[in-house]
């Protein structure tokens, strides 16, 4: 079940432009729509709404967050194959591999978050690793 748009909101467009997969549409001033067939339910819609205006995948308010926040990921390189769904499965771009940077890591061509700034804290990578070697704080 995606996230949704309550009447609470007052259109100021926030949503829409963070939703990484620009699931959001709606003029400014008017009440926004998420796409279910869009959304990859990631909460970024919730965690910026100003307006308590967004309802979660269990219909429940959706709760503001500052930025600073927001979970990120860390890897168990003890338990990292270095598959790489990690990095496909990311909306934002935000995980590389250390081998095609220049931050260090366990070894070379394993995972990291590589540019921090546009990480959205949506722990999809978290849910696609078949090693559970991500963790979210």
């Amino acid at each position: 079940m995606s996230y949704q748009i309550t009447e609470s909101c007052t259109g100021c467009t926030v949503c829409a432009r963070n939703c990484p997969v620009e699931a959001i549409s709606g003029e400014r001033k008017e009440l926004h729509v998420i796409d279910p067939q869009l959304c990859i339910d990631c909460g970024t819609c919730g965690r910026v709404c100003a307006f308590s205006a967004v309802l979660d995948e269990h219909k429940s308010l959706a709760t503001r967050m500052k930025k600073e926040q927001w979970l990120r990921p860390h890897w168990n390189y003890g338990l990292c194959v270095a598959c790489v769904i990690c990095v496909t499965t990311c909306p934002t771009g935000s995980i590389a591999l250390a081998g095609l940077t220049n931050k260090n890591s366990a070894l070379p061509n394993q995972p990291l978050l590589a540019v921090p700034e546009t990480c959205i804290g949506c722990s999809l990578c978290a849910k696609a690793c078949p090693t559970d070697a991500i963790l979210m704080y």
